[in-house]
């Protein structure tokens, strides 16, 4: 908040918070916000023709999206704490005589952030300011992905897809085939999702594919519908991270393809997917050793995907369509990271 806008209230306030430790206080001042200014230039009132009550300054309601991502609040929950929270309000830099958004005001930013992309911006540049305080790249990297259930109740009659568990054996053709099963269900309102069954559950919905170092940070997120198989969305991973030279990349059968080895190899990238025998091979001993020892470290992805889904709403999305939950999920990893790399940065040596 600028000095020449506070009141004698709004110091009294920032004073009283001053004398504890929240981790929302240790974030706001570790972050470079005219970075993040610059980044959601775009979306500054006084760049655009939005006026009245949507002309909030972008900075302060990418805070909003933040809050949202960690308490996991709905848009009418949000407009009550802005009102009621002094923590909140001082995190997102409103003085107390200020008007703050209303649930309508916050829907119809986050609908502008979304349809501008400029959250994966962000995205990177909070990430990389963590890397620049010392927060570790590491080699190691994990590939998998995890079903989100649409915020839509399914309506129509269909066929689900049956995603293979990765213990098939596999045929000849690296391209993944499925099963169908037959289900009356009623008509949808969401168009983008699809269903997929995995094991005795059917899902409908979407897909988030994810890489993480091995510390669990997220490092890139790709969001498709729920029936697209995860070695299809392999490749745009790999390709679309920042990846060096000698990197590992740990992921489970169901990514074991000639294509996608060939990939690795291709781009000097150590390969750790596990192997998946073919139709009517036995399996060796050298491969189930290995599979074993590759297995070790998938419990580092599995970890971040319960995090999401306990804490930050990666369970459920809360709103309908591709493009909507794909800043949805985005925002609630960011979210996630942010936490995270603060506990790794707090635990390492000074």
């Amino acid at each position: 908040m600028r000095q020449d806008k506070m009141t004698m209230t709004d110091y009294d306030i920032q004073n009283r918070l001053s004398q504890i430790e929240h981790f929302l206080l240790e974030f706001k001042e570790m972050v470079n916000w005219d970075k993040v200014k610059k980044y959601l230039e775009p979306l500054d009132p006084q760049r655009t023709k939005v006026a009245g009550r949507d002309s909030y300054d972008p900075v302060k309601m990418f805070r909003v999206m933040l809050l949202q991502g960690w308490y996991d609040l709905s848009d009418p929950e949000m407009e009550f704490y802005l009102r009621t929270n002094l923590l909140f309000m001082n995190f997102c830099d409103f003085s107390i005589t200020e008007s703050t958004p209303d649930h309508s005001t916050i829907s119809r930013w986050r609908d502008r952030l979304t349809k501008s992309g400029l959250y994966k911006t962000v995205f990177e540049g909070i990430m990389g300011e963590f890397h620049e305080m010392g927060l570790e790249v590491k080699k190691g990297k994990m590939v998998d992905a995890t079903l989100i259930t649409s915020q839509a109740r399914p309506r129509k009659k269909v066929y689900i897809e049956t995603e293979p568990t990765g213990d098939e054996a596999q045929s000849e053709e690296s391209t993944p085939t499925f099963e169908a099963t037959d289900v009356t269900v009623e008509e949808s309102v969401d168009q983008d999702a699809h269903w997929m069954k995995k094991g005795n559950q059917s899902t409908y919905g979407y897909k988030g594919h994810v890489l993480t170092d091995s510390n669990g940070i997220v490092e890139n997120i790709i969001v498709t519908p729920a029936n697209v198989h995860d070695t299809v969305m392999f490749p745009d991973l790999i390709f679309n991270t920042a990846l060096e030279e000698g990197d590992i990349i740990h992921a489970d059968k169901g990514y074991h393809s000639e294509a996608n080895k060939e990939l690795l190899r291709n781009n000097n990238l150590v390969d750790k997917i596990m192997h998946k025998r073919k139709r009517n091979e036995a399996e060796d001993d050298a491969n189930k050793q290995r599979n074993k020892a590759i297995s070790q470290h998938r419990y580092v992805i599995e970890r971040t995907f319960g995090s999401l889904k306990r804490s930050y709403g990666w369970s459920r999305s809360r709103y309908l369509g591709l493009e909507k939950t794909t800043c949805y999920l985005y925002m609630r990893c960011l979210a996630y990271n942010i936490k995270r790399a603060m506990k790794i940065l707090s635990l390492s040596p000074a």
